[in-house]
């Protein structure tokens, strides 16, 4: 059974935000880039306290720098979403997509084989795990790679689809 799928920036940044907060990798990313201001505003706090700065000024500086924490911390994953936005159309823009926007999957007995124009690359599903989201289905080869599978490329073959990906 073959599948011609076509992609999408959405669709792109979708599996990077599944692929950030799903790897180990991402998840490490994730959280340093979320506790990054408020570590260094407890740098910033236990440097004023041990230079002795008055009671007053460093309470005044404890409350602003607790404030600007609980809001970065609250905010962090917005703002790595609209990085990773920026990103990509920042490359998209130069050109060359990170990505195949059309490619085709056939799907057979014992692989999946993804043709794209740089060329041909077979998958055993042995080698592969799907990751079902509301959305998307993706077959990741490790951990950070993947085929992107959009549910609405699908059509009337979903049932025959989701067969195949069950034996992954």
């Amino acid at each position: 059974m073959k599948l011609r799928i076509n992609l999408n920036d959405e669709d792109y940044m979708r599996y990077n935000e599944y692929v950030t907060l799903n790897s180990r990798y991402g998840k490490r990313s994730a959280f340093f880039h979320r506790i990054g201001v408020p570590g260094i505003a407890a740098v910033i706090l236990i440097v004023l306290l041990v230079g002795g700065l008055p009671l007053i000024p460093f309470l005044v500086m404890a409350a602003v720098l607790i404030m600007l924490s609980m809001f970065w911390y609250r905010m962090a994953p917005a703002i790595f979403r609209r990085n990773l936005r920026k990103n990509v159309t920042r490359i998209a823009r130069g050109g060359v997509l990170p990505y195949h926007a059309e490619f085709e999957l056939e799907f057979q007995d014992e692989s999946v084989i993804e043709t794209t124009p740089a060329g041909m690359k077979e998958y055993r599903y042995r080698d592969l795990i799907a990751q079902e989201t509301d959305a998307y289905w993706y077959l990741f080869y490790n951990e950070l790679q993947g085929i992107i599978l959009p549910k609405r490329e699908l059509g009337t073959q979903k049932a025959e689809v989701e067969s195949y990906l069950r034996r992954i």
